[in-house]
């Protein structure tokens, strides 16, 4: 789109000739280009940084599977416990209580 605006607001021309029309696909060909080479760098960097946290993590130490779940439901209480889970809580029993009716 600012490829659009850019040549109306250049060229001001109805139609757009042939020796115009070339270089013009070559520079916005150019362009996207290097925006997906940016866009691939940028994938790719992501890519490494999670392969490298989960070898990471393979070698640390695991905790223990009770103290996680504990550790999961004292979270939950926590967060059942703010104004906006509350505020829900009312919304999802009002839903639980029309959908069961069909």
């Amino acid at each position: 789109m600012p490829g659009n605006i850019y040549i109306y607001l250049s060229l001001k021309t109805e139609m757009i000739d042939r020796a115009t029309r070339y270089p013009l696909f070559i520079i916005f060909s150019v362009v996207s280009a290097i925006g997906l080479l940016v866009f691939m760098l940028i994938i790719w960097r992501s890519y490494i940084e999670r392969r490298l946290d989960t070898l990471n993590r393979i070698y640390e130490v695991k905790k223990d599977t009770l103290a996680d779940i504990k550790l999961t439901f004292k979270t939950v209480g926590q967060l059942l416990k703010t104004r906006n889970m509350l505020l829900l809580l009312i919304l999802f029993a009002y839903l639980g209580k029309y959908l069961y009716k069909f």
